[in-house]
């Protein structure tokens, strides 16, 4: 599976939870991996996130809300 397919589906599971804002392919040094964005990080939002997902490594970032214009 794509990485860009693994991320989507993985917010499609994910995007349930509040705390959950977004998802991202990020690379760096060449190696893509998938964030999580999250309006606030709490143990039980975090406990829910794998390390990875599909073979590709899983990352959180606190973004707090995002809005649209």
């Amino acid at each position: 599976m794509r990485i860009t397919d693994a991320s989507l589906e993985l917010y499609q599971t994910l995007r349930a939870y509040d705390e959950v804002v977004g998802t991202a392919v990020v690379s760096k040094n060449d190696k893509p991996y998938i964030v999580i964005y999250l309006e606030k990080a709490t143990k039980a939002i975090l406990d829910k996130i794998p390390p990875s997902y599909k073979g590709n490594q899983v990352k959180t970032e606190i973004s707090g809300s995002f809005f649209s214009f």
